[in-house]
């Protein structure tokens, strides 16, 4: 199942083999920014999710498992 992993700790999610990451704003609201207002929050949130989304449609490779 093809997924996005939105997250701040992107090196984790690569690590674990995560063929698609998409950076996080911050820990404590990967998807929001609570210093903006409402509107501006939400308009950017919306558009943020979008490019993420956007990633879907990129082939990657699928990801490695080690032969145990």
């Amino acid at each position: 199942m093809p997924v996005v992993q939105i997250t701040t700790m992107t090196g984790v999610a690569k690590a674990f083999g995560v063929p698609r990451v998409w950076p996080g704003h911050g820990i404590a609201f990967p998807v929001g920014d609570p210093e903006r207002p409402r509107e501006a929050e939400r308009a950017w949130r919306v558009e943020w999710v979008h490019e993420a989304l956007a990633l879907l449609t990129q082939r990657v490779p699928a990801p490695q498992s080690k032969e145990v």
